[in-house]
């Protein structure tokens, strides 16, 4: 079959075997949608060499929706069926391990990392599917995996409701991550991005302030919503150095830093310490793995409009999604596998 690949560099489609499968636990998955994550165009750009074991081309996804085609005769455990519209986790944890029984699946000593999502079939491990309902909108269902990574950054802000909250970055992490603050009851959510049409996708998506950090002063703005206070709570999604700096200029006293972005290697968090002690801040330098979280994202994606940040395209249209994504023409490219 046909899958869209890392060719070392750039990208392609390249021909590999169907998978099949291979244990009495698997289920095998027709893809419907497969998402574009912002670290697929690092990988693309080549960032991740040095993460790559071997060579020859790797096939990419780990975002995606899909229909259960065949079941393993012991993939019983969840009532899942030939036919069932699904989601799927790209990690397998072993539920064995001290991490995994000390409730840190993230860290998991045995993790068996499955994506190759842009192609026509996967396999998975029951423990990695999740039924969606009947009438799930497969290409929202395709961008259900960045949910659950924005919902584990919220999770490690522990924002509460009545907090002031801002997103720099207004691709597909920050839209999600301003939807979720403010279902969470967040109060003022800001979303600072410097391309206009985003700004208003995240305005017509509900988020009730949106401003171009370039042209418009980014601490300026955060003192007039926040009572000259600064946010609680800033969540940088952008990746951008230039936004790492701008979120530490308007986070509060005793306020929270969430790294929410893919950087390039070599990029780099400083604060002195003395300003960190005396405004009591607290940073979260990244979220790798979102543990846990699945559930809770299977029943609220379909709340937060997420057609609305897809792009879809051709698989053979590969080039243009990942040109249109990395320019910011586009917010989610996802692909279509069902024709």
């Amino acid at each position: 079959m046909k899958v869209i690949a890392y060719t070392r560099p750039g990208a392609g489609i390249v021909d590999i075997p169907e998978p099949q499968i291979a244990s009495p636990t698997e289920v095998k998955i027709k893809m419907s949608y497969a998402s574009m994550c912002g670290s697929d165009l690092h990988e693309f750009a080549g960032d991740f060499d040095y993460l790559l074991p071997g060579e020859g081309p790797v096939p990419v996804g780990h975002e995606g929706s899909g229909i259960i085609a065949e079941l393993g005769p012991d993939a019983t455990a969840k009532g899942l069926k030939v036919g069932d519209k699904v989601s799927f986790y790209f990690n397998n944890y072993c539920g064995t391990c001290h991490w995994c029984r000390n409730g840190q699946e993230q860290f998991c000593s045995n993790v068996e990392i499955r994506m190759a999502y842009m192609a026509d079939y996967i396999v998975m491990d029951e423990q990695q599917v999740f039924k969606l309902k009947d009438d799930a909108d497969l290409v929202a269902a395709s961008i259900i995996e960045p949910v659950s990574i924005c919902l584990r950054g919220l999770d490690l802000a522990a924002p509460v409701p009545g907090q002031t909250l801002a997103v720099f970055g207004g691709g597909g992490i920050g839209q999600v991550t301003a939807r979720l603050a403010v279902h969470s009851g967040c109060s003022s959510v800001t979303l600072f991005e410097p391309v206009a049409a985003k700004r208003q996708v995240a305005l017509d998506g509900g988020i009730p302030y949106a401003f171009d950090p370039i042209t418009d002063d980014a601490y300026e703005k955060a003192m007039e919503l926040t009572g000259g206070r600064g946010y609680d709570v800033v969540m940088e999604c952008s990746g951008a150095q230039s936004a790492v700096e701008s979120a530490k200029r308007i986070v509060s006293r005793g306020g929270t830093i969430v790294l929410l972005a893919t950087y390039k290697p070599g990029a780099e968090f400083t604060m002195p310490i003395h300003k960190a002690f005396l405004d009591e801040i607290t940073v979260v330098t990244g979220v790798m793995q979102s543990p846990y979280m699945f559930p809770r994202c299977v029943a609220l994606y379909d709340q937060l409009g997420l057609d609305k940040l897809a792009t879809v395209y051709g698989p053979e249209d590969f080039q243009k999604a990942i040109d249109d994504q990395s320019t910011g023409d586009t917010i989610k490219a996802v692909f279509d596998f069902t024709k």
